[in-house]
């Protein structure tokens, strides 16, 4: 369940159920895969779609503070913006 905001973008609010079934009949809570996924320390909030498919798949949100102390740790510049930090190589290693 979501909403569209004025700029055009999907914000997240609620979940139309609390259990996914997959293709398969497993069924999967996803609040239990979300917040394993956050325990991550460059995710910030994770979203599991997978109902009636052959296989789950997770939207996420990288952490940007977190994201930019680890280049910063690794000796590499943080690029400068959000987007550029999403599909840094090092980042995405990291995920």
């Amino acid at each position: 369940i979501g909403e569209v905001d004025a700029e055009g973008f999907l914000r997240i609010t609620d979940r139309k159920k609390d259990l996914l079934i997959t293709a398969a009949g497993k069924n999967i809570a996803p609040q239990a895969v979300e917040n394993h996924l956050k325990t991550a320390g460059l995710i910030s909030q994770a979203c599991l779609f997978g109902d009636k498919k052959h296989f789950c798949v997770a939207l996420v949100t990288i952490d940007e503070e977190a994201a930019r102390k680890a280049l910063d740790s690794a000796g590499i510049a943080p690029p400068a913006t959000y987007a550029e930090l999403t599909r840094h190589p090092r980042i995405r290693e990291m995920l």
